[in-house]
């Protein structure tokens, strides 16, 4: 049995991202005989634990209270302790102490460490902090990642990124995996029957900027006017202040009466609005392997997103449309959507179903397993792309 330490910094799980992910994937590894897999949490001093990440899971948690250059070697003598259970430590995300403090103590260890990137290396992530990751980068992140054994990618693309960063460790692609869902429309009607008989384009995570929420907004108009059955349901997490500019954007763009907010969605509430919808929408301006964009595929929704969700196989199976980040193109492409005949429609429903089967967690920790057994000396991976 190969015991896994997975490190992670932070625990925001109602925020989605690397936290569901990583989750995911422990609550996965401990269902096979091969994996022993633990989480180890390393959040500020501030942050509230989330219960939610433990299900399943054993959690250690560790609490920096010191500015970032004291905390990062607290982490490393903690973590020294922590580590001598294990056979192999994997670090998820990046700009965090964890990756500085899982490296070197996995070093001193003498254990092999991988990272998983999970976007974090894209453009857009490159460019925010732009200044104050120019600085640490070359300084700490490039060279844990450089003395990784292997380095995570969840695409081609973002392995093709961490190449262009000048990391020069082997880089394996494994996807994530999607939990399957159990979903009742009737669920989500019992909640919102005022939704019975409408058409619904789903946005679901959390409602940021960078997430094309107002891109989505400006297109909306031109869909209901030719849609008068649809209806934009806006799922997920908002800043108080961000989230009255939306809806002040609403009221000035004539579509308040079409657009809902409905905020954080969890567990079988979240599922069952995802089976009630047709369309899941996403204009992002960074991913890196979308999960709500997996559960909507797994459900049969129909995507309609952007490049930059870094997922070209939604058009390239048939199911959905790759749109430019322009109000003009979603909607467009919106509009071309929900006018598809029905038989068109159930067809692009079945192959998002397909699609989404290409990406299961026991898919995903069978590829891990043999790069981790390489890691710790077994043979090359056969099934798992290195580059």
């Amino acid at each position: 049995m190969t015991r896994v330490a997975n490190i992670v910094w932070k625990s925001e799980l109602r925020l989605g991202g690397v936290p569901l992910s990583v989750s995911g994937l422990c609550r996965n590894m401990i269902g096979s005989p091969r994996f022993l897999a633990d989480l180890i949490v390393v959040a500020g001093a501030n942050q509230g634990q989330d219960e939610t990440m433990a299900s399943g899971v054993h959690v250690e948690r560790m609490k920096l209270q010191m500015p970032r250059g004291l905390s990062d070697w607290r982490a490393v003598k903690e973590l020294r302790v922590l580590l001598k259970q294990y056979d192999l430590v994997h670090m998820h995300g990046l700009w965090g102490p964890h990756v500085f403090a899982g490296g070197f103590a996995a070093r001193r260890a003498g254990m092999p460490y991988m990272v998983s990137v999970h976007g974090m290396l894209t453009p857009w992530a490159l460019n925010t902090s732009r200044w104050k990751k120019r600085l640490y980068w070359p300084i700490v992140d490039r060279r844990k990642l450089s003395a990784a054994n292997c380095v995570r990618a969840l695409t081609e693309l973002e392995a093709g990124q961490i190449r262009a960063a000048g990391v020069r460790s082997p880089v394996c692609v494994v996807p994530n995996g999607v939990e399957p869902l159990c979903a009742r429309t009737d669920g989500f009607y019992a909640a919102y029957p005022q939704f019975r008989n409408r058409r619904l384009v789903l946005f679901l995570g959390r409602v940021l900027s960078s997430k094309g929420v107002e891109i989505l907004l400006h297109a909306w108009p031109k869909v209901s006017a030719g849609h008068e059955k649809a209806h934009l349901l806006i799922a997920g997490p908002a800043a108080e202040d961000y989230l009255g500019h939306l809806k002040a954007l609403t009221a000035e763009l004539h579509i308040a009466h079409s657009v809902e907010f409905l905020g954080q969605l969890n567990g079988c509430l979240k599922a069952n609005t995802i089976a009630a919808s047709e369309v899941f929408v996403l204009p992002s301006e960074s991913e890196g392997l979308s999960n709500a964009l997996l559960e909507a595929l797994t459900l049969g929704l129909i995507a309609v997103i952007s490049p930059e969700c870094n997922f070209k196989q939604v058009e390239s199976f048939g199911a959905g449309v790759v749109a430019q980040r322009e109000a003009s193109h979603f909607a467009d492409a919106l509009v071309s959507v929900l006018s598809l005949p029905p038989e068109r429609a159930d067809e692009m429903r079945s192959k998002a179903k397909l699609l989404a089967e290409q990406y299961s967690w026991a898919a995903a920790i069978e590829q891990l397993s043999e790069v981790y057994d390489w890691m710790l000396g077994g043979p090359f991976p056969v099934r798992t792309v290195i580059i």
